[in-house]
């Protein structure tokens, strides 16, 4: 397991990303992370599509 958020840098206790990756790993899903040029992060969910 890896850290996923620099939160507790930016003032929080870091836990964010660390709390949805518990969901999205409890609904089968994935997270998709990546770095932009210009600074910051993009988390993209994925998650597996439900058929009625």
């Amino acid at each position: 397991s890896s850290d996923l958020g620099e939160g507790a840098a930016a003032g929080g206790a870091g836990l964010g990303l660390a709390i949805v990756k518990r969901v999205v790993d409890s609904h089968g899903g994935r997270i998709d992370l990546s770095n932009r040029v210009e600074g910051g992060l993009v988390a993209t969910l994925r998650f597996p599509r439900l058929h009625p």
